[in-house]
């Protein structure tokens, strides 16, 4: 966990420096739990990483998507093997998801 915000901060740091007027966007880290893999031993290891993701969104004043509860949320409206496959990689309608979410985001900020 430690390497991942290390390294995820370095390379941000290392990015506004060479482009200060670049815009971040950061898209949460997100796991749909029951589909394959996915499961209860994924957590609460996996919390910290979506969590460090929002910290680092906050330091370099990023846009930040949070996906989790947008995949969440949809699950309300069909299960979670409609959306993602394997739990971590979209299905076509995930990735629908994912960009309409990306779209209002941006549009707001």
């Amino acid at each position: 966990m430690t390497t991942y915000k290390d390294d995820f901060s370095k390379l941000l740091e290392r990015t506004t420096k060479q482009i200060p007027s670049v815009k971040l966007i950061i898209g949460e880290p997100f796991a749909v739990r029951g589909v394959k893999a996915v499961d209860d031993t994924w957590y609460p290891a996996f919390d910290a990483y979506r969590k460090a993701a929002k910290e680092i969104a906050d330091k370099f004043d990023a846009v930040f998507i949070p996906y989790q509860s947008i995949f969440d949320e949809a699950q309300k409206s069909a299960p979670a093997s409609y959306w993602t496959a394997d739990g971590v990689h979209p299905t076509l309608a995930g990735n629908e998801l994912m960009a309409q979410a990306w779209l209002k985001t941006i549009q707001k900020s």
